[in-house]
């Protein structure tokens, strides 16, 4: 499936993502990350943040 933005659209960029360890979130940031974007996750509960490692 291809993505709505250009390779490299987000470059540089540093993308925040509440509720980022499961479902839409983390679907999301990995995509924002093949982007080129930086991502920081946050969570309310730390077994999903720490389980969505560090790439």
């Amino acid at each position: 499936m291809e993505g709505m933005l250009k390779p490299g659209a987000l470059k540089g960029k540093t993308i925040i993502i509440t509720g980022g360890g499961t479902g839409l979130g983390k679907s999301m940031g990995k995509y924002m990350v093949t982007l080129g974007a930086n991502l920081v996750i946050t969570s309310r509960k730390k077994m999903y943040w720490k389980n969505s490692g560090r790439t």
